[in-house]
């Protein structure tokens, strides 16, 4: 092992090695002559091997002990070892490279360089769009956002962060960014006119709003080319579609109607269409939507009611002895009928369960270099709801009583002549009671919901190698009376 220098005699030292090289040779052959600086030849000592100190230096011509001086003709002084060579940074860089900057927990700015990153990949793919560079890198973290892509950007994800001048190269196993969403679709590419590139990304999407979609690349348009280099997707279960409320309860018949026959309306409504499979497009995954169930029969209105009560009332009372009278026979109205209740409203549908896509392309170009895509199962499609309850029939009023007011039916002598008594009122009759109205029908139910890993359609061209790309994906979502989803690997 060599012994470094001093650094006063180190430097001194080092002055003389053009003289040294220079002058060797001519003070014996036992020293061999290295060009000065030259790393790559390194010099043969004359003591057998270990590299001189000022204690241990040797003159060729056998005078023991000396310095590093011309005429004592020693080796050359060693050169300063070199530092070991930094290892070379990956290409392009963001130290090296005129691009835009995100590190988790930073604040978003208009500069989004090394030294004052962004703290999102959406602010930064918008930054780098506008001043013209094509480059976004992303150090490991958790980022919550959703992105749009944008033609001729790059990002660049998994960089390890020791400090901000010194980004490093991301490794499997240490090194990710998530971009982690909880919006419908994580990373949207459309009609971008041009090409995208993600490398390194870990994309987690889900939802929990009931029968959402869950995507985490959704490709649209024939001018967007998608390039995923190592990216990887994890689309989570799909959330099951919402059951459909009951109907509203019909309301009660009124109390003055046509008389009828007061039957209760036996008719129920008619259960909703179910859910047809979900559709995919130009926009992405149409739910099929299922239909309300119909309203029930009315009931009938109630039979005539009875017939009020006659009274005669005296209009004269006169006479000592024998009365003379004179009387007005009235009698009360007939009951009204009832009025049949309406029928009770219909179910409202269930909700098509929402499907879960890692990939999702129509009419793009979508190129895979490894990486791996799943989705997790598709949504179970709602129950649609029951049909609301038939109104009841109405109570018809009671017919009007006649006379109005009280008046004497008899008239008789009391010794004191003829005179007015039995006072009287009155009726009217009673009314009917309406029939109640029929439930109304169920909602239709939900369809479940897809599950795929890729999803292409239109004249979309998803290129990948098997070997290198997984592909996985969940179950199908079920329906209670309605349609099955679909799943598999590559779809529809």
């Amino acid at each position: 092992m060599s012994t470094t220098l001093p650094r006063s005699k180190t430097t001194f030292a080092a002055s003389l090695l053009g003289i040294l090289a220079a002058t060797v040779m001519a003070c014996g052959e036992s020293v061999q002559a290295v060009e000065a600086n030259d790393p790559a030849s390194p010099p043969v000592w004359i003591d057998g091997g270990r590299p001189p100190t000022v204690a241990q230096g040797t003159a060729t011509n056998g005078s023991g002990p000396c310095g590093y001086w011309p005429n004592n003709c020693v080796g050359p002084t060693p050169p300063t070892p070199p530092k070991p060579p930094r290892t070379p940074p990956c290409q392009p860089n963001p130290v090296d490279s005129p691009s835009m900057v995100v590190v988790e927990g930073a604040d978003d700015n208009p500069h989004c360089d090394v030294t004052r990153p962004c703290g999102t990949i959406a602010h930064a793919i918008e930054r780098a769009h506008a001043v013209g560079l094509d480059r976004v890198f992303v150090a490991k973290g958790t980022y919550r956002e959703s992105i749009v892509l944008r033609a001729g950007i790059t990002i660049d994800a998994g960089w390890g962060v020791q400090r901000t001048v010194d980004w490093q190269c991301r490794t499997a196993s240490t090194d990710v960014a998530n971009l982690v969403s909880g919006d419908p679709v994580a990373v949207l590419a459309k009609d971008l006119g041009g090409t995208s590139t993600i490398s390194g990304l870990a994309i987690r999407v889900s939802s929990v709003s009931p029968g959402a979609n869950v995507i985490g690349i959704l490709a649209l348009g024939s001018s967007t080319s998608l390039v995923l280099k190592d990216v990887t997707v994890a689309a989570a279960n799909a959330p099951d579609g919402a059951a459909g409320l009951k109907g509203q309860a019909g309301t009660g018949g009124a109390d003055d109607c046509p008389p009828s026959t007061g039957a209760a309306g036996v008719n129920e409504g008619a259960a909703g269409a179910v859910a047809p499979d979900v559709l995919f497009g130009s926009e992405g995954i149409v739910a099929g939507v299922a239909t309300t169930g119909t309203e029930g029969a009315a009931g009938a209105a109630g039979p005539a009611g009875t017939k009020g009560a006659c009274v005669a009332c005296l209009s004269s009372c006169s006479g000592s002895g024998t009365c003379t009278t004179a009387t007005l026979r009235q009698c009360g109205d007939v009951g009204k009928s009832g009025c049949g209740g309406s029928g009770g409203r219909g179910g409202e549908p269930g909700m098509t369960g929402g499907s879960s896509v890692a990939l999702y392309a129509w009419d793009a170009r979508v190129q895979l270099e490894g990486g791996a895509l799943s989705a997790g199962h598709g949504g179970n499609g709602g129950r649609g709801g029951d049909g609301g309850d038939g109104g009841q029939g109405g109570v018809g009023a009671t017919g009007h009583a006649r006379p109005t007011n009280e008046c004497y039916t008899s008239c008789s002598d009391d010794g004191t002549g003829c005179t007015a008594t039995n006072l009287a009122v009155g009726v009217g009759g009673s009314g009917s009671t309406g029939g109640s109205g029929g439930s109304g029908g169920s909602g239709g139910c939900g369809a479940g919901g897809a599950s795929f890993a890729i999803v292409r359609g239109g004249a979309a061209l998803v290129s990948y190698d098997p070997s290198k790309t997984l592909l996985g994906h969940g179950n199908a979502g079920v329906s209670p009376l309605g349609v099955p989803g679909v799943a598999g690997d590559v779809g529809p």
